[in-house]
C-alpha cells in the first residue's frame, strides 16, 4: 500500500469537520471557498493550495502536527477554542466579540 497525500488530507479533513458539525457548506463560508471545492478536497479530488490548506487547518482547529508536520505550536487548548471560534465567526459576530471583550477590558480586567 502506497501512501496518497491527497487521501490522508482528506480524511482529515472531513474527520475534523464532522467532529466540529459543520456542514460543507459552513466550511466553504467560512475558509471563502464554494461547497463544491470542500467536497472535492474532501473526496480527495483536489489537494487544497497552501493558502487554503491554512485556512481550512485554522478554521478546523487543527494541529500541523495532525499532518505530520512538526512545529511547535505551543497554544492551549483554550486559545485554541478561542481561535476556532474567531475563525468560524461571521463579520457580525466579531463585532460582538469584540465589543463585549473591549468593555470587559475596559471595565474589569485592569
Amino acid at each position: 500500500m502506497t501512501f496518497d497525500d491527497k487521501v490522508f488530507i482528506a480524511k482529515k479533513i472531513r474527520e475534523a469537520r464532522k467532529a466540529l458539525k459543520y456542514t460543507q457548506a459552513k466550511l466553504a463560508e467560512i475558509v471563502n471557498v464554494n461547497e463544491q471545492h470542500i467536497s472535492r478536497i474532501e473526496n480527495a479530488t483536489y489537494t487544497p493550495s497552501l493558502s487554503l490548506f491554512f485556512r481550512l487547518h485554522k478554521a478546523l482547529g487543527l494541529d500541523l502536527a495532525d499532518f505530520g508536520i512538526d512545529v511547535e505550536e505551543d497554544l492551549s487548548t483554550l486559545r485554541k477554542d478561542v481561535l476556532r471560534m474567531v475563525y468560524a465567526a461571521s463579520e457580525k459576530d466579531l463585532k460582538y466579540y469584540k465589543d463585549v471583550l473591549g468593555y470587559l477590558d475596559n471595565n474589569f480586567l485592569k
